[in-house]
């Protein structure tokens, strides 16, 4: 009788790769976001001039720390993510891939956000590139949670999907953000300072990590 012939099963990819290429990337969107502020020169603005000059560029800082923490957050939910993932297809690493275009994007609109606060463009910029990047969050929390053998289990997979629901809120706040441009700039930037506060309220609401 002819034995029966062994079937080679391919290993899972791990996620070790993209997680350390995801990990430099954040980082260095998270470094960049600084050169932003504008620092002046002697021979343009004098030393007596120096506190009024820095106090002006408040939109700057304000910016900075939000997007410092925006892309923090984008990282600890990056994190989360996969954590709960024992393996990745193409899908999922070119998904990551548009993720992270969207992270090393954000400089920008933040460093425009310093030169022009009195822009609408630029306000709406901004808010699209976080809206963006979030939705591109949400959407690898999807593709990971339907494919099949990606996830460690079921719990996993509803734990991703709360990850989703809690990701609506940064979305949100940012909608209300191109809304308020309409009326007024400061106050659409100040929405912007509402983001930690709707993540700690979602984590409350749709689990305990935030």
């Amino acid at each position: 009788m002819e034995e029966p012939k062994s079937v080679r099963l391919e290993p899972l990819p791990t996620n070790d790769r993209i997680l350390s290429l995801s990990d430099c990337v954040f980082a260095f969107a998270m470094t960049l976001l600084v050169l932003g502020i504008d620092v002046p020169r002697a021979a343009q603005v004098s030393a007596a001039q120096l506190p009024r000059h820095v106090l002006e560029q408040w939109p700057s800082f304000l910016v900075w720390v939000i997007s410092f923490l925006v892309i923090g957050s984008f990282w600890m939910a990056h994190h989360r993510l996969f954590k709960e993932l024992q393996s990745h297809d193409d899908r999922l690493a070119f998904l990551n891939l548009v993720l992270l275009l969207g992270v090393a994007f954000l400089p920008f609109p933040t460093a425009l956000i310093g030169q022009y606060s009195n822009s609408q463009f630029a306000v709406i910029l901004y808010a699209a590139s976080m809206f963006l990047t979030s939705s591109c969050m949400s959407l690898i929390g999807w593709h990971a949670a339907h494919a099949a053998g990606l996830v460690r289990s079921e719990a996993a997979r509803r734990r991703l999907r709360d990850g989703r629901i809690r990701g609506l809120t940064l979305q949100a706040v940012c909608l209300v953000s191109v809304a308020v441009s309409f009326v007024t700039l400061t106050g659409a930037m100040l929405c912007w300072a509402l983001i930690p506060f709707a993540h700690r309220f979602a984590a409350a609401r749709f689990g305990s990590q935030t």
